[in-house]
C-alpha cells in the first residue's frame, strides 16, 4: 500500500518536463538563432568597395602645431576607437591631426560589438611613404585603436612603422583592442597600462614586463597612455589634451561636443560594465533589424558619425545604410576624409533615416534638400539638435534607442560600449510589447506542439479479414 501511495506518476512528469523545455527552450532558440544571424553574419561586408573617384591632395603641415597621427591598418579600424579622437586633437586646435595607413586605399570603419562594417568607409590623409616624404618627423602622439581582425603577421607593416616612428618625445595611445598591437611592438614593456578586459591575457602574454592596471578608464605612463575599452578612449584623449593643451582646452573641446563626463579628467577609478552577448540576445533577439539610412555632408561630425553608428550598428537594432546624393569625398568637420558607398539612387529601400550631427551649412541643407525629393522615402529625423549643449552624439542616439526599442536594450549597449550612463537618462523609454509578444506566442507555439503530441492518437492498423463469398 505505502509503495502505491508513493508511486512517481512517471507518464505526467515527463509531460510536464516537455511542456516546460518546450515553453522555455522553443522562445530562446529563436532568439538566440536571430540574434546570431545579426551579430554574427555581416550586416554590411567589411570590406570597402573600390572607389574610382580623384582622392584630395595630401594636407600641408602647420610647422606651428604638434602632430598627431591616428593610424588604421591595411583592414581599417574600429569606429569609436578613431573618430572621437580625431575630432577631439583637431579640435583642439594643438594639433595637425592626420589619418595614416599603410596605403592610401579606401578602408571601413567597423562597429565595435559586432562583426561587419558600419557602412562607412574612409581615406587616410597620407600612406605610410607619404607621411614620411612631407612630414617626416615622429609625430608627437600615434593614436592606436582596435584594428579588426589583427594578426601580429597580417600587420607586421603597421608595427614595423610604429616602431620606425616612436621618437623621443612620442606619446602611443592605444585605445581598447589597440594595446595588442603596441604589445607586439615591445614598447609597452616596462610601463604600467590598463585595456578592455578581454584583452588582460593577450597583453599580459605579448608584454610580460609591463604591468596592468584594472577598473581604471585610462593610464598615463608617460610615453604611454592606454585606455579601457570603446568609450574609455574617448576619456583617455580628453586626458592627453589636458596634458598637451591645458585642462581649459580640454573642457573647451568637451563642451562643443556635448560630453558632460569631465569628472574622468581627475578621477578615472571606475566599476566596468558587465554586459553580456546572452543579454544582448534576449534583449533583441526577436527583432527584425531596421533599414537605417544616414546621409552625410562636409561639415558632418566625426564624433557624431561615431555616436549614431556604433550604438545603432552594435546593438544589432539597425543595418546601416550610409549615402550621399553621389559618391564622394565627403569631408568631416575636422577634416576627417569619408566615403559613403551608397548614393540615393542606389541604396535599398529604408525604415528610417537619421541625420548625423554636424554643421548647419549649406551643404547639408543641400543634401536633405535632395533626399527630401525623392518620391516614397522615409523621412530625414533630427535626434541631434541638442548636441553641445550638455549632450552628446551617443546620449542621443542611446535616448532614441530606449524611445523606439528599449531602457534595458539602451542601457545594455551603453554598458557595452562602455560610454557610462545612469537608468535616469532613459526617462520615458519604451516597453518591448513587441518582444513580449513575440516570446509569448513562441512559448504557445512550443506548448502547443508537445499538447499535439501527447493528445493525437495515430490509430492502429486494423486487420483485414476475408470474407466468406456466398456459392
Amino acid at each position: 500500500m505505502l509503495s502505491a501511495l508513493f508511486r512517481i506518476p512517471w507518464g505526467k512528469l515527463l509531460v510536464a518536463i516537455a511542456y516546460l523545455i518546450a515553453v522555455i527552450g522553443v522562445p530562446l532558440s529563436v532568439e538566440a538563432l536571430n540574434y546570431y544571424n545579426k551579430a554574427a553574419i555581416p550586416g554590411q561586408p567589411f570590406e570597402a568597395p573600390a572607389y574610382i573617384g580623384a582622392l584630395p591632395s595630401p594636407p600641408t603641415p602647420d610647422p606651428t602645431k604638434k602632430t598627431a597621427v591616428v593610424l588604421s591598418s591595411a583592414y581599417g579600424s574600429e569606429i569609436t576607437d578613431t573618430l572621437p579622437p580625431f575630432e577631439i586633437f583637431a579640435r583642439s586646435g594643438a594639433f595637425n591631426t592626420y589619418s595614416v595607413a599603410p596605403e592610401r586605399d579606401v578602408l571601413p570603419l567597423g562597429p565595435g560589438p559586432v562583426m561587419g562594417a558600419t557602412s562607412l568607409d574612409f581615406v587616410p590623409h597620407f600612406s605610410f611613404k607619404d607621411y614620411d616624404a612631407i612630414v617626416g618627423a615622429p609625430p608627437d602622439l600615434i593614436v592606436v585603436p582596435e584594428f579588426p581582425g589583427y594578426a601580429p603577421e597580417r600587420d607586421a607593416a603597421v608595427l614595423d612603422w610604429i616602431r620606425g616612428h616612436f621618437g623621443p618625445r612620442t606619446t602611443l595611445l592605444a585605445i581598447c583592442d589597440g594595446i595588442m598591437p603596441v604589445a607586439d611592438t615591445g614598447l609597452l614593456d616596462g610601463h604600467t597600462y590598463t585595456t578592455n578586459p578581454g584583452d588582460f591575457d593577450y597583453a599580459a602574454a605579448h608584454a610580460p614586463s609591463a604591468t596592468l592596471l584594472q577598473n581604471l578608464r585610462y593610464v598615463d605612463d608617460g610615453s604611454v597612455v592606454s585606455s579601457s575599452a570603446v568609450a574609455s578612449g574617448i576619456d583617455a584623449t580628453l586626458h592627453v589634451v589636458d596634458r598637451f593643451a591645458g585642462r581649459k582646452t580640454a573642457l573647451d573641446v568637451d563642451r562643443q561636443l556635448g560630453y558632460t563626463q569631465t569628472g574622468w579628467l581627475d578621477a578615472p577609478s571606475f566599476d566596468p560594465p558587465t554586459a553580456t552577448r546572452f543579454e544582448m540576445g534576449l534583449l533583441t533577439g526577436f527583432e527584425v533589424r531596421q533599414q537605417l539610412g544616414v546621409p552625410v555632408y562636409d561639415g558632418v561630425s566625426e564624433f557624431g558619425l561615431a555616436g549614431l553608428l556604433d550604438p545603432e550598428v552594435g546593438s544589432t537594432s539597425a543595418r546601416a545604410f550610409v549615402m550621399a546624393p553621389e559618391r564622394r569625398i565627403v569631408r568631416g568637420a575636422t577634416g576627417f576624409l569619408f566615403v559613403p558607398r551608397f548614393t540615393f539612387s542606389t541604396v535599398p529601400a529604408l525604415d528610417r533615416v537619421l541625420v548625423p550631427a554636424g554643421t548647419d551649412n549649406v551643404a547639408r541643407q543641400q543634401v536633405l534638400a535632395a533626399w527630401s525629393a525623392g518620391q516614397g522615402r522615409p523621412p530625414a529625423e533630427d535626434i541631434y539638435q541638442s548636441i553641445g549643449r550638455g549632450e552628446s552624439a551617443y546620449e542621443a542616439t542611446l535616448q532614441d534607442l530606449a524611445r523606439t526599442r528599449s531602457g534595458p536594450l539602451a542601457q545594455t549597449i551603453a554598458d557595452t560600449l562602455f560610454y557610462q550612463l545612469g537608468a535616469t537618462q532613459f526617462a520615458g523609454a519604451a516597453w518591448p510589447i513587441g518582444d513580449i509578444l513575440a516570446a509569448a506566442a513562441f512559448m504557445l507555439l512550443g506548448a502547443s506542439v508537445v499538447f499535439a503530441v501527447t493528445h493525437f492518437n495515430i490509430p492502429r492498423r486494423t486487420r483485414m479479414r476475408v470474407q466468406p463469398q456466398p456459392a
